[in-house]
């Protein structure tokens, strides 16, 4: 094998952190010390006519292939967990968690079927038993051209 063709082999796959982020173009740089890849996009969970969003931070670990070894074509992985960016507080066994630097977090319990969605200023929705409960750190607003609710319905305001 030659000297170049083990050097792309080595160039496949490389694990460092993000450096660089150009968020309105969905490009970023992964450093590897002293080198770092070309502006490369990052991998999501949708990109067609479904999207979704959401950009890597800078210093989060991130893996770079590169499939043809040359950073052509090239394009990052993240979402690793590391001493500097641990699982979330509440990590475990049927547990989904999206949380957010401000403290804001989205969780599904697949095991007790609970969903439970909170902001970071203490208002809550909560999914549980066949209840809805939701609270306010200051107001609630709706807003319809009517409200209609069924008489079969209860509610509770405390």
């Amino acid at each position: 094998m030659s000297r170049e063709t083990e050097r792309r082999i080595d160039e496949i796959v490389r694990l460092g952190v993000i450096s660089e982020v150009q968020h309105k173009a969905g490009l970023c740089r992964v450093s590897f010390g002293e080198r770092v890849s070309p502006l490369s996009p990052w991998l999501m969970g949708r990109a067609g006519k479904d999207k979704e969003y959401w950009h890597p931070d800078i210093g989060e670990q991130a893996v770079f292939v590169s499939p043809y070894g040359d950073g052509s074509e090239g394009f990052v992985l993240v979402g690793l967990f590391s001493d500097k960016c641990p699982l979330p507080e509440f990590a475990q066994e049927d547990l989904y968690i999206k949380v957010y630097e401000d403290g804001t977090r989205f969780m599904v319990d697949r095991k007790n079927h609970v969903v439970d969605f909170r902001d970071s200023y203490g208002s809550y929705l909560r999914m549980a038993d066949g209840d809805i409960v939701l609270k306010s750190a200051r107001h609630i607003h709706l807003n319809s051209r009517e409200a209609h609710i069924p008489e079969h319905l209860n509610y509770v305001l405390d």
